[in-house]
């Protein structure tokens, strides 16, 4: 009775939380307080440019509380003590099932538990003590979390495109800054060496479709829909599997892209509006869509960044509409001015 209200109370913890990196932290916690645990570590897969990337997203445990005083030492030794299951993770991630390794006197357990938009989701646990109820308890809180991931999951979807919506954006925006520094914060560990990529970055566009209003007030809402819909289906077939894409609002999208070099990103947006352009509808002549765009600065704020793509897609949409307007080269030519840099929290 008192470790099934232990268990209860830590569930409770747990779905306390409606951000996902919270959660995350949340779950290895509580797990570490559960049972005798030497390592619990929380990790993703992430396919970049065809690259396979592990994030430790969170860790807890004796080994790792050896250096939690000295922050380099603990993200060193966090990916050190990663080495010891990564035999196991491989083969845990090519079967998705549970994988358990005897190595006197420790038990090696690999959980496979969760997978969403291209990410795997991974449980490694260390411990001299462990059973077959230990096993099925940890399975069950796991059962939960995706669970409650997944119903997060939902309520972070524009219902009518089936794209990420606004919700969402913020963090998503927050996530890609962390990836840009990606030799440092996020603790990441590549499987395949990442070659020469210094130039390479995150990307964000800011996607309106010209006219939008006249289409809705000549064939009506529904008709609209039928055009936001056809637009957000156009999007996921131009930009990869990877790539974060949003419902903005109204005829509004985002897209967030990389990492790419400048000449790629330009690149994905222009096919995206020359394929917008030559759609075919029957009650509308033309379509075309224009984009502010703007490279993520991994020492920026996401209020800055967002507002920089906006100014860039305010340029396009007063300067001819039909076109990519890219902040840093409007900076450049003196077309638009940079505005005065904000710390000021981005609220939706």
């Amino acid at each position: 009775m008192i470790l099934a209200k232990a268990v209860l109370d830590s569930m409770a913890m747990v779905t306390g939380h409606t951000q996902e990196s919270l959660l995350g932290e949340s779950l290895v916690l509580s797990i570490s307080q559960l049972f005798d645990i030497d390592v619990v570590q929380l990790i993703y897969f992430k396919q970049v440019n065809k690259k396979v990337i592990i994030n430790i997203a969170a860790s807890q445990g004796r080994e790792l509380e050896r250096n939690e005083t000295d922050e380099s030492l603990a993200e060193s030794n966090e990916n050190l003590i990663y080495k010891q299951f990564e035999s196991l993770v491989k083969d845990c991630k090519k079967s998705r099932k549970l994988k358990i390794q005897f190595r006197k006197p420790f038990t090696y357990c690999v959980f496979p538990f969760y997978q969403n938009r291209g990410v795997d989701f991974l449980l490694c646990l260390k411990t001299k003590t462990w059973s077959e109820r230990s096993t099925g308890i940890v399975d069950g809180m796991l059962q939960i979390y995706k669970n409650y991931l997944s119903s997060l999951a939902e309520s972070g979807v524009d219902k009518l495109t089936g794209l990420l919506n606004r919700k969402y954006f913020h963090e998503e925006i927050n996530k890609s800054i962390l990836y840009s520094r990606v030799n440092k914060a996020l603790d990441t560990i590549e499987l395949e060496r990442r070659g020469n990529q210094k130039n390479n970055s995150y990307w964000l566009g800011i996607l309106d479709i010209d006219f939008f209003k006249k289409i809705n007030d000549d064939h009506g809402h529904l008709y609209g829909d039928e055009v936001l819909i056809l637009f957000s289906n156009l999007m996921r077939e131009n930009f990869r599997e990877h790539d974060l894409l949003f419902r903005y609002g109204g005829e509004e999208f985002a897209a967030v892209i990389g990492p790419l070099d400048d000449e790629q990103a330009v690149a994905a947006f222009e096919r995206f509006r020359e394929r917008v352009s030559h759609l075919s509808l029957h009650k509308v002549k033309h379509l075309s869509v224009s984009a502010g765009l703007v490279k993520i600065d991994k020492y920026d704020s996401p209020i800055n960044i967002v507002g920089h793509a906006d100014q860039a897609l305010y340029y396009a949409k007063e300067n001819g509409r039909d076109q990519i307007a890219i902040f840093s080269e409007l900076i450049s030519r003196g077309l638009i001015q940079k505005p005065v840099e904000t710390e000021e929290p981005l609220l939706f």
